[in-house]
């Protein structure tokens, strides 16, 4: 038989505990055929094409970020770039954009940092100043916080706030422009929806960005509403960007919990929510699928509004607490576990863990169910008790590496010595079988994996220090995290994450082997080139001219 391509004299990491390289591999019809592992095993294909010795890998699949988000920053104010190093760079840009955009339209820029930008913040006074006539709203790097100016924030609503979430004030009373949780979310009734066709492009964008960072799969960590949704028929766009051939990478939407709805069914047995329909995890195919329901308790450690048992060694930041309604949570997560969904729920301090591991117990407890793989995002700070409590539940924790380089200066400089080691847990996780995938939570950090994977595996902040080095997990690990274990994380593991005859072939080639260099260079691999299904949608230089997506678009 001739296959549709054969990849000759490569290094290819399989994935495959049980056969964990080989020298060719052969595709047809999207899916992987035969790979030759003894030496003198040939492969016949219509395209043969010469690695080269190059290392082949899983395509890479982050199991968390925000594609829309992330697709509409790129064409709108970029504060996460290495030039923003203070303030007046922030205003420099939004005065630039004013000159160029229409009176009375949005300003709308994402990425800021203040560790970044020497502990400064902008503020409501000067972006009035520089954009008097136009109404701005700069999101923080975590996505929990924002700044605007007075003609933003004009346009709120403050009395559908409770006095904890009310906007910052100076000492002096006067507002300093800062929201956070409910109020930063309160912006979004103004500054969105986005037309589906907004979206639509801005997942184009996105995804041409992750194929030639070898992404191969993401999870959309929360469309159609609440403080990630960016509109209320997300959906529509990504079937949308999937009919004009922009859906490049497989895509699984975890719809917020919001959007969910009391189902009363007859043979239910059990109050159940859901979408119309009955629609729930699983619906979809290989390229768009629905996967978990997302829902958030907490707020971001370094904002300091994540719920802590001990607090904040400075005191405990008002908004440090579970954000919503815990008895509306708990009926929710209850509801859509009992409709079949899988949850997703958003817990990064200790306190918040807890509450969402009882309220998985508790739904566990009225419908039983083998396999729910029920997920904490982030799962930034495990004691010791939660992570028994998450392997014994069959608990799926996602974290994200990147963040380890990113904010963990902060985080060492914020939290106690009691806190810090329980904060961004790898290996603990690993060492009771507990499945790790790999993520992003792009555009909240860098999103490329390669980088991700670097910082698993050195376990260093961006400045150099060491954070948690007993957390670190070996390059085989975090490459597997960043394939099977996002997979296995969204029960794609049957066709995703490893190199092997029957799966997807989805992979990726590199410049060098990650497993045979120094650890400190793992995020200077680049990659050469990126094949979905067999067919290549990043190949700058045509070094393999395989199959190429203009002849088989999704």
């Amino acid at each position: 038989m001739r296959f549709d391509l054969v990849l000759k004299n490569a290094n290819i990491l399989t994935g495959d505990p049980a056969r964990p390289r080989a020298h060719a591999m052969a595709v047809h019809n999207g899916r992987i055929v035969a790979l030759a592992q003894a030496s003198g095993e040939e492969l016949s294909g219509v395209v043969e094409r010469d690695a080269g010795g190059s290392t082949v890998v899983p395509g890479f699949h982050d199991a968390h970020c925000h594609t829309a988000w992330y697709g509409l920053s790129l064409v709108e104010l970029r504060l996460d770039e290495p030039e923003v190093t203070s303030v007046e760079v922030v205003y420099d840009r939004v005065a630039q954009r004013a000159r160029s955009t229409p009176k009375g339209q949005w300003i709308i820029g994402s990425g800021h940092h203040p560790r970044r930008m020497g502990g400064a913040t902008p503020t409501l006074a000067m972006l009035d100043e520089v954009a008097p006539e136009h109404p701005v709203w700069l999101i923080a790097s975590s996505g929990h916080a924002s700044v605007v100016n007075s003609s933003a924030l004009s346009m709120l609503d403050l009395s559908q706030l409770p006095e904890r979430a009310q906007p910052g004030r100076d000492s002096t009373g006067r507002f300093t422009g800062l929201l956070e949780e409910e109020a930063h979310a309160l912006v979004l009734t103004q500054a969105r929806p986005y037309t589906t066709d907004q979206i639509t492009a801005a997942v184009g964008r996105a995804h041409q960005q992750y194929l030639s960072e070898g992404i191969t799969s993401v999870q959309e960590a929360g469309i159609g509403s609440g403080l990630v949704g960016r509109s209320a028929a997300e959906a529509q766009a990504y079937q949308q960007a999937r009919e004009q051939g922009l859906l490049r990478v497989r895509t699984t939407l975890m719809p917020a919990g919001e959007v969910l709805h009391r189902l009363d069914l007859p043979d239910s047995g059990t109050p159940s929510s859901s979408l119309d329909l009955g629609m729930r995890t699983g619906f979809g195919d290989e390229w768009l699928r629905i996967g978990p329901v997302k829902l958030f308790t907490d707020g971001s450690v370094l904002g300091r509004t994540a719920a802590l048992k001990a607090g904040y060694p400075e005191g405990v930041h008002e908004s440090a607490r579970i954000q919503q309604d815990q008895q509306w949570l708990r009926t929710r997560m209850i509801e859509a576990h009992c409709a079949g969904w899988q949850l997703a729920v958003h817990a990064q301090g200790d306190s918040a863990i807890d509450f969402v591991l009882d309220c998985f117990e508790e739904a566990l407890a009225i419908q039983p169910r083998r396999d729910h793989r029920h997920r904490i995002e982030h799962c930034s700070i495990a004691t010791v008790e939660a992570l028994e409590r998450i392997a014994e539940l069959g608990v799926v924790p996602s974290p994200q590496g990147r963040f380890v380089g990113l904010v963990g200066d902060g985080m060492l400089d914020l939290l106690s010595a009691e806190q810090l080691p329980n904060v961004y847990r790898a290996k603990s996780f690993l060492d009771r079988g507990i499945t790790l995938p790999g993520s992003s939570d792009r555009p909240c950090s860098d999103g490329r994996p390669m980088r991700g994977i670097h910082d698993m595996v050195n376990r260093r902040t961006d400045s150099g220090a060491s954070f948690n080095p007993q957390e670190a997990v070996s390059v085989e690990e975090a490459i597997r995290a960043y394939t099977w274990g996002s997979a296995y994380a969204t029960f794609q593991e049957g066709s995703l994450g490893t190199l092997e005859r029957g799966k997807l072939a989805d992979f990726v080639v590199l410049d060098d082997d990650p497993t045979v260099i120094a650890p400190e260079r793992l995020e200077d691999v680049e990659v050469l080139a990126t094949a979905v299904g067999g067919v290549f949608g990043f190949d700058p230089t045509d070094r393999f001219g395989g199959p190429r997506e203009s002849d088989n678009r999704c």
